[in-house]
């Protein structure tokens, strides 16, 4: 995640910085978790140091004996402090200092506050020679499981963020058939709906879709005539039905 941040540009002949990683100091058991030299006229050449802070127990013993991080900071031109949220206080650093955060998903750093420009120590012959053999050492098993780690854990959160993407999509898509189906169901008495009424709606809706204004007006008449018909016929019926259901002047006639 920090090294990535100085990559942006391309790694190898094309990369802006050399990182060193575990920069040792002659003399010295400690060594600084990162250093970025810049090797391109854009970079200014400034020598940027990073310190790396697990816990908040771990930056506090910092505050209380600040000469590890001094005795590289001076050959530096800025100095970050790196650790998670909640871990520093901005009150707590050097006026001199930055810090970086990472964001709530550990997938990239914040600048939270920005290091102050620093005139550096001039390096001796004996810094440069022990950062050249870590340089020439390569980044140690370690960090090469690191990176792997890094790499793969990004293209999971990819992946998901991708997977989570396509489910969305679906289910917005479902949502805009189920309303067209509602609206359609709304306007046109039809119901959509599994079994034989539902396979004789859709020829219905099919052929309706189909037919020009002039074979829907010729069908509309065509229907209208043959219900004018039925009500004609059914109003034949009922008044036959009266008729054989009133007496007859006979049959009203009371014998004594």
């Amino acid at each position: 995640m920090l090294s990535e941040r100085y990559f942006k540009k391309g790694t190898g002949r094309n990369a802006e910085w050399v990182l060193i990683h575990e920069a040792p100091l002659p003399g010295n058991a400690g060594y600084c978790d990162m250093i970025a030299l810049g090797v391109w006229q854009s970079t200014k050449n400034r020598i940027i140091g990073h310190e790396v802070k697990a816990s908040r127990a771990d930056w506090l013993k910092e505050v209380d004996q600040p000469d590890k991080s001094e005795a590289f900071s001076r050959f530096c031109n800025r100095w970050y402090i790196v650790a998670a949220p909640g871990i520093v206080k901005l009150e707590e650093l050097k006026p001199e200092w930055g810090l970086m955060e990472a964001t709530r998903g550990m997938s990239s750093l914040k600048i939270k506050r920005q290091p102050k420009d620093t005139e550096a120590e001039q390096l001796t012959p004996g810094i440069m020679a022990a950062w050249f053999r870590r340089v020439a050492a390569g980044p140690g098993e370690a960090e090469i499981q690191r990176r792997v780690n890094s790499q793969l854990e990004l293209r999971r959160k990819r992946d998901a963020a991708s997977g989570d993407y396509r489910l969305t999509r679906a289910k917005n898509e479902i949502e805009r058939l189920r309303s067209m189906i509602l609206g359609f169901e709304e306007r046109s008495g039809l119901t959509v709906s599994s079994g034989y009424r539902s396979e004789h709606n859709a020829k219905v809706a099919r052929l309706l879709s189909k037919a020009t204004p002039d074979e829907l007006a010729a069908s509309y008449q065509s229907v209208h005539s043959q219900l004018e018909r039925l009500t004609a016929t059914a109003a034949d019926v009922a008044q036959q039905l009266m008729t054989i259901t009133e007496p007859s002047d006979e049959q009203s006639t009371t014998i004594s």
